[in-house]
């Protein structure tokens, strides 16, 4: 594979809303249960998703990817949420560690 050809071959992801990529790949990942009793605004699911879409926009900072959560919970629950980034830096961590 020629440099760079993998960069290009994304490229076409990058403009899609989270919900498209989760369609696209979404029943070729799969996840552990969350612990019983947890309700956490970003459980391991939404935390991949978001930070694959993160990383498909070219990385953009974490308070635009919150920002992508916001709009997504308010839109699928009539919910909002903090815009504090903190819980998502922290489920992402979770992510890495395993």
């Amino acid at each position: 594979m020629k440099p760079g050809k993998t960069a290009s071959q994304l490229h076409p992801l990058r403009k899609r809303p989270l919900q498209e990529i989760q369609a696209l790949f979404g029943a070729r990942v799969e996840f552990e249960p969350e612990a019983p009793g947890r309700d956490r605004l970003f459980p391991q699911h939404s935390t991949f998703w978001l930070f694959l879409s993160q990383i498909l926009r070219g990385n953009v900072s974490c308070s635009e990817t919150v920002q992508n959560a916001q709009a997504c919970l308010c839109r699928e629950t009539g919910q909002t949420a903090s815009p504090n980034t903190a819980a998502y830096c922290k489920a992402r961590s979770r992510l890495i560690d395993g």
